[in-house]
């Protein structure tokens, strides 16, 4: 890999979008950033939580994987990344969602009746929940607090973006309070989930070995969001996008 300077990075970081790698590993491009993928997430939490803890499941194959790459010696070189999990994916491959099997985990009856509900809420025609997670940045670049603050700013611009171009009706994650992405992604429009009027506190993440989680929905966008999105557009204009077969593809009205 040549030298990558956080000034180049700045420059020329690109917004990368990989809907369902399993329908298009035959794509060496895609195989080769698929197998980048599993390296920056190995490298990313690797060092921040358990040895034993996975940062990959099942859903990872099929979900749109998002990724922040610049031109490497040997193709896109992924510096950070993120993945969304779409509800309607995981339940055309029969996944059972990742992030409803945390609230399972937690035993709380209030989180996972907030969460069937909000899974009602779009379940209909032409709906998709999406689950945003999986954020990291290769751990060389995060001594760079510009590259860091330019990629958080990518994600939110590119999740206004999804939701107004109705790739996704509703949109939850979960931010993790020990890194305080539950503050960067209040900042962004994300409200605590509610039951019966009350905020709800945060759950432990069984899979994460108990790592404490506060779940939020985006219902609309912070000023700040919308400030993203109009920062970065002529990113976005100029994104890759690896489309599976048009049929299947959320960016099918939306590329």
């Amino acid at each position: 890999m040549q030298d990558l300077t956080a000034a180049r990075i700045l420059k020329d970081i690109k917004i990368v979008i990989i809907d369902n790698p399993y329908k298009q590993i035959g794509n060496p491009e895609v195989k080769d950033l698929f197998g980048e993928l599993v390296s920056l997430r190995a490298e990313g939490y690797g060092p921040e939580y358990s040895p034993n803890y996975l940062p990959l499941d099942s859903a990872d194959f099929v979900v749109p994987q998002y990724l922040f790459c610049v031109d490497g010696d040997n193709g896109l070189y992924p510096i950070g990344g993120y993945r969304i999990i779409s509800l309607n994916r995981c339940r055309d491959y029969l996944i059972h969602p990742p992030f409803l099997r945390t609230v399972e985990d937690s035993a709380s009856q209030p989180h996972l009746d907030a969460v069937h509900a909000i899974i009602g809420q779009h379940s209909g025609p032409n709906q998709n929940l999406g689950y945003g997670g999986g954020f990291t940045i290769r751990k060389h670049f995060r001594q760079y607090p510009e590259l860091s603050e330019l990629m958080k700013e990518l994600l939110v611009a590119q999740l206004v973006d999804d939701m107004e171009q109705h790739v996704f009706s509703g949109m939850l994650t979960g931010g993790i309070i020990r890194f305080k992405t539950d503050q960067f992604f209040q900042k962004a429009g994300f409200e605590r989930l509610r039951w019966n009027s009350q905020s709800l506190e945060p759950i432990q993440k069984k899979s994460a070995f108990g790592e404490p989680v506060l779940l939020l929905e985006l219902k609309t966008p912070s000023s700040w969001a919308l400030e993203c999105r109009r920062k970065h557009q002529d990113r976005l204009n100029k994104r890759v996008m690896f489309l599976a077969d048009p049929a299947s593809s959320l960016w099918k009205t939306a590329a």
